[in-house]
């Protein structure tokens, strides 16, 4: 299930199990291809002669070889190179509109291999596989993520703007965001986003220690974000996001730095 500035429900992205989706498609479609141009559409392919059963047998069989090879090749297009989705939420307004259908990029962020453990034996596969080595992110674009929650079985993905990289210092204060002790300007920002508060609207906030509550198994928590005061360093390996419209996003501020491993995409086009 997708929520508020993600997607919608069964636009499914890379994760888990789809990973051999991807790698099975790829080869499939491949395989699928040389098979039809070597032996049932080349010189090596026989000739149609009356009586020939062999010959009969590859006229049947080579559509089917030619459309299974495309459609696993489609597949393998969508899953791990470029995907269609719909946006759902306002948390990315003014720059995504709820119901804006954008275009992900997949290829650059890698594959995510299923956590597969080889029997009797102490060996585990589980990660990522870079498509071309590419693991750092620019600081304003628009990535798609998986919820980096408790519950890494649920099927959401946020869709927001990385402002702080991986060792960058951050601060966010009156509405404003620092990066390197220097003001970043967020022209993507809507009008109704005060910058600069009066007085009586920029006192700091109350500090309190983080605090964690479970009620009737509903699991309740501050962000780690909250109880710094919004400032800090950007751990190794992670991104800060946070969506453009600050008032009614849920993202860095409330569920924490987001490892670059849940990344899924990067959103190129609007429709």
């Amino acid at each position: 299930m997708y929520s508020a500035s993600y997607f919608n429900e069964g636009q499914e992205l890379l994760s888990g199990v789809a990973a051999w989706v991807v790698l099975l498609s790829g080869l499939g479609s491949a395989l699928g291809l040389i098979l039809y141009t070597r032996f049932l559409d080349g010189p090596d392919a026989q000739s149609a002669e009356p009586g020939n059963d062999g010959s009969l047998l590859l006229i049947l069989i080579r559509p089917f070889v030619l459309a299974l090879a495309l459609l696993l090749l489609a597949l393998h297009i969508k899953i791990a190179v470029i995907e269609r989705v719909e946006v759902s939420g306002k948390s990315m307004y003014p720059t995504l509109h709820n119901g804006d259908l954008i275009w992900i990029e997949k290829l650059s962020t890698g594959l995510n291999v299923p956590d597969l453990s080889f029997p009797f034996g102490p060996i585990s596969v589980t990660g990522k596989i870079p498509m071309y080595g590419r693991e750092w992110y620019e600081r304003g674009e628009v990535v798609v993520f998986r919820y980096p929650g408790v519950n890494e079985d649920r099927e959401d993905y946020f869709i927001k703007r990385i402002i702080g990289l991986p060792g960058d210092q951050f601060e966010i204060r009156n509405g404003n965001v620092y990066i390197n002790r220097h003001k970043i300007e967020e022209g993507y920002l809507p009008s109704s986003i005060i910058t600069n508060p009066r007085p009586s609207l920029s006192q700091p906030p109350v500090q309190h220690p983080p605090v964690e509550l479970n009620l009737l198994s509903t699991e309740v928590k501050y962000s780690a974000l909250y109880g710094l005061g919004m400032e800090g360093y950007v751990p190794e390996h992670t991104v800060l996001v946070l969506g453009d419209n600050r008032d009614h996003s849920r993202d860095s501020r409330s569920i924490g730095f987001i490892p670059t491993f849940y990344i899924q995409g990067r959103a190129f086009g609007v429709q």
